[in-house]
This record gives C-alpha cells, sequence and structure tokens, in this order.
C-alpha cells in the first residue's frame, strides 16, 4: 500500500515537473516571436494589407452575421479594416469584441462593437466598447504570437480565448468557425500544447486563411497577388521563421 502511495507521487510529480518545462519552453517561444512580430510589422507593413484581403474574402463565403474580431495589442496585426469592410457590405451584420469580465480567473465575453461608438482602454489598456452590450459571435478571429498548422495557438499567456472557446464548448454552443490570425513568418513548426489549449479551426495569414492541419496555403489569384518585392520579403520571414533563438 506504502508502495502504491510512492509511485502515485513519483508520478505526479513527473507530471507537474513535465508541465513546467512545457511551460518554461512556451514563454521562451512567446518571447521569441514577439519580438518576430515586431519586426514583420515594422519592415513589411504590407504583408498586413494582404492579410486583410485573405480575410475579408474568406469572411465573404462564410454565412454568418455576427463576428468576433479583437483590439490589437503588442504589435498584433490590426484587421479591423477586413471586419468592418465585411460587415458594410450586407446589413444586418455586426461585429464584436472582447471584454474581460475576471482579470484574476481569466474570464471574458464580448461585447457589440461599432467604429463610431465610445470605446473605452479595458484591461491592460486594450480598447473597448465604452457600452457593454454583450453578444455571442458564430465566428471568433482570435491574435496569435504564433500558431501551428493544425490550429494550436501560442498567445499572451492569459488563456482568456482558450477559457472562453472552453466554456462555449461545455455549453454546447462552440462558435461555426475559429480562425487564428498570424503571419506566415509567425507558424511554428510545432509546439507542445497544454491540457486547456484550444485547437482552432481555421489559420490565417498573409497568403490565405486556410483550415488547420491543411497543407500549404492556396495560391492567390492574380488580383490579390503579392508583387516581386513583397514575395521576397516573404521569403526572408520565411526562412527567417526557422531561426533557433538559442
Amino acid at each position: 500500500m506504502i508502495a502504491k502511495i510512492s509511485d502515485n507521487q513519483s508520478m505526479i510529480t513527473a507530471k507537474h515537473s513535465h508541465l513546467a518545462e512545457v511551460q518554461t519552453e512556451k514563454n521562451r517561444l512567446r518571447q521569441v516571436f514577439l519580438q518576430k512580430r515586431k519586426l514583420v510589422l515594422e519592415s513589411c507593413p504590407d504583408l498586413r494589407v494582404h492579410l486583410c484581403k485573405a480575410i475579408e474574402k474568406w469572411l465573404l463565403q462564410q454565412e454568418v452575421s455576427c463576428v468576433g474580431f479583437y483590439r490589437p495589442f503588442r504589435s498584433e496585426p490590426d484587421i479591423t479594416p477586413a471586419l468592418e469592410s465585411w460587415a458594410g457590405k450586407k446589413k444586418g451584420r455586426t461585429l464584436c469584441v472582447p471584454v474581460i469580465d475576471d482579470q484574476k480567473n481569466h474570464c471574458m465575453h464580448y461585447a457589440l462593437w461599432r467604429s463610431n461608438a465610445a470605446s473605452r482602454a479595458g484591461c491592460f489598456g486594450i480598447e473597448e466598447p465604452a457600452e457593454d452590450i454583450a453578444v455571442v459571435p458564430e465566428v471568433v478571429f482570435s491574435p496569435c504570437v504564433g500558431v501551428t498548422r493544425s490550429g494550436f495557438r501560442l498567445g499572451n499567456g492569459g488563456g482568456y480565448f482558450d477559457r472562453y472557446l472552453a466554456q462555449r464548448a461545455a455549453e454546447g454552443r462552440s462558435p461555426a468557425a475559429t480562425v487564428a490570425v498570424a503571419f506566415e513568418a509567425l507558424v511554428i513548426e510545432k509546439f507542445e500544447a497544454s491540457g486547456c489549449d484550444v485547437a482552432f479551426d481555421w489559420v490565417a495569414t498573409e497568403a490565405g486563411v486556410v483550415p488547420a492541419c491543411g497543407g500549404a496555403p492556396a495560391a492567390l489569384n492574380d488580383a490579390d497577388a503579392l508583387d516581386g518585392a513583397e514575395l521576397g520579403n516573404v521569403a526572408v520571414f520565411s526562412v527567417a521563421k526557422n531561426f533557433d533563438a538559442g
């Protein structure tokens, strides 16, 4: 009996140690990719334009009316132009953004967003609507520090999006689609996901919006294609994403 208890304690200790190692590695990757994301935005701002085009093109193919996105923070790509353009093309389309309910327990909900309405600085200084009208989005766009092709995000570390989506799933009200927003340079070959990490359905980059676990992004058509100079920048960043920060 004593030996069994000792074995169980050893297993628990080993599990906690492994979880700590996973978290340490994720924190290391987070710092590397935060710097990389900042470099991408500063060095090649046109990539955000192409990202917005790809997102709007994908959204126009979806039969949804309420979309959740985010207000940019810490060099996150601003996809607001794409979302507002989509919303303006048909009556009844609405947008919403996260509002943090409980910073201690990392809980949030979505509130109706109108670009011409008053806003305020919420938790961490992130912009949110001054009037909190709670809504439930059909599609959720979430920013990433990094993302795998299988749809696992490396976020800022708070776990707000994962907890929100887990709660929706527990209630049987999962969104129709979840989209992780990044740049090609921020795609990570793999990292060990934690038990609370939620895999997203789609990955959006400047190269297109593709299903998670899919292969290379589908080719852009002629109207959306990058010119030679921009393709050169994409290639540079695609190579740079594989460097080992040590």
